[in-house]
């Protein structure tokens, strides 16, 4: 205060004096905490989403390192329905086959986890900070509670450093020459080749025109585009295709594709690439309300061309296994999809009439879809909760695209893989068991007609049922 100044009128200059700087330091305090927080924060969404996402993903995060934004558009395609979300990466557990002594199956759902591609749509500011903190709080939390119900990412297996690669480079493209048999054939296919882009992170596959003729249609079936983008970064430039996958780019993805590839895998690929694309009149099959009851057994007996292939219907299990699965799991219904006749409701499958005599000697319904269309066959498929396999790749599709399914069961001593180019093995994927059963038979052993031998095997000579679930061993293909 001045000297001549009356102590008075002083006031509120004392107070500005004292409250300015105090203000000052308010407000720079507030600024440093602020930008410690956001620092903070945004270390916290980028060491999470790293985690989290796929190598080529969360390449991109680093970009906020140097102030660059997240203005990122990854390429897409655009689902007409939508699926189930991949799935987070979280630990493998392994397993191994073993015998089964008292078989169970239980329903396990996968959790619902935000998509990676939209939380990089548009710009993360600091007021959409938080609510992207928020969100990635909750997903991690979720993912931590249902780690059991969790499989790897898409990218886990191309990601090991003990994935061997062999001399040939990884193109740029890989192609679909041509649509390969009919239309379980064709499922293959697209997830055979999706397979190796993704081993060599490959951003764009090609397939065939969509083919309408009568053998190979995929009318309601199948919309696949001819050109795919698969998400993420390419990254092939310096990576050589893995050992275990054919070195040519350009063929079928049938006869000649990655081995050993676990069934998990091949689902995973399904239900992010296959299924938004399947035919419109399949589709809304699939998405219609089901009244089927827990103690329904499903079974493909595959009929039309079984005639013209033996070494098809040697696979094939024989009936006296429908019976040993029927017994010990308890159902009480069995419905049989396989091409009829709709006069007499029966097809030629050798396991056909068998069954209806066998569920009217004790007591067990028989059901048979009221549509006779390959679309309605495979939704029945696709549907069911208890799944008995046929040799043929119309069922092991349907199964690879279910949501539904708990539990399957097989004949384990088929040639599955130098035959059938199967895509399911042991190491199947979560929420599902698969239950093996041996024969012994070797089609060179045996005399006379596979149906004759299908309908006589005795039931003491089926040996099993053998576990096969998420991160069981893949036995050696045969």
């Amino acid at each position: 205060m001045e000297p001549s100044e009356n102590p008075r009128h002083c006031q509120p200059r004392c107070v500005l004096r004292v409250a300015l700087p105090l203000l000052m330091l308010i407000c720079l305090g507030r600024t440093y905490f602020a930008d410690n927080q956001l620092s903070w924060s945004m270390a916290v969404v980028r060491g999470e989403m790293k985690r989290l996402a796929p190598i080529s993903i969360s390449a991109l995060i680093d970009q906020a390192a140097d102030g660059a934004g997240f203005n990122i558009t990854l390429q897409t395609q655009t689902p007409r329905m939508p699926e189930q979300p991949e799935a987070i990466a979280l630990e493998i557990t392994s397993g191994v086959t073993t015998p089964m002594t008292t078989p169970t199956a239980t329903s396990v759902q996968p959790p619902q986890h935000p998509s990676t591609t939209s939380m990089f749509s548009s710009s993360l500011h600091s007021d959409q900070l938080h609510m992207a903190t928020a969100n990635l709080q909750s997903t991690v939390a979720s993912a931590t509670e249902s780690t059991s119900q969790n499989m790897s990412s898409l990218f886990y297996l191309v990601d090991q450093e003990n994935l061997q690669r062999g001399k040939a480079k990884c193109p740029d493209k890989f192609r679909v020459s041509e649509w390969n048999g009919r239309i379980g054939n064709h499922y293959f296919q697209v997830s055979q080749v999706i397979v190796a882009a993704l081993f060599c992170r490959i951003t764009h596959v090609t397939f065939p025109p969509h083919i309408s003729t009568r053998y190979q249609q995929q009318d309601g079936l199948l919309d696949m585009p001819q050109e795919l983008a698969l998400p993420g970064i390419d990254g092939h430039e310096g990576l050589n295709i893995p050992s275990t996958c054919p070195a040519q780019t350009t063929h079928k993805w049938y006869h000649q594709h990655c081995r050993m590839v676990p069934a998990w895998h091949h689902y995973q690929v399904m239900q992010a690439f296959l299924r938004p694309y399947l035919g419109q009149t399949l589709a809304d099959l699939v998405r219609a309300p089901s009244d089927e009851g827990e103690r329904v057994l499903t079974i493909h007996l595959r009929a039309d061309d079984i005639r013209q292939y033996g070494r098809y219907e040697w696979a094939q299990p024989p009936c006296s296994m429908y019976q040993k699965i029927v017994s010990e799991f308890g159902y009480q219904s069995l419905k049989i999809i396989a091409k009829s006749n709709p006069a007499t409701k029966r097809s030629d499958a050798a396991c056909d009439s068998w069954l209806v005599d066998y569920a009217k000697k004790h007591g067990i319904s028989i059901i048979r879809p009221q549509d006779f269309t390959l679309a309605a066959d495979l939704a029945a498929m696709i549907r069911a909760k208890s799944f008995a396999l046929s040799f043929s790749s119309f069922s092991l599709s349907s199964a690879l695209l279910s949501t539904e399914l708990q539990v399957m069961y097989r004949r384990r001593d088929a040639k599955w893989y130098s035959i059938l180019h199967s895509l399911v093995n042991c190491n199947v994927w979560r929420g599902v068991r698969m239950y093996e059963y041996n024969t012994t038979l070797q089609p060179d052993q045996v005399k006379g007609s596979p149906s004759e031998w299908l309908r006589t095997f005795p039931l003491e000579n089926i040996t099993g049922p053998f576990t096969c679930q998420y991160g069981s061993e893949i036995l050696p293909e045969i």
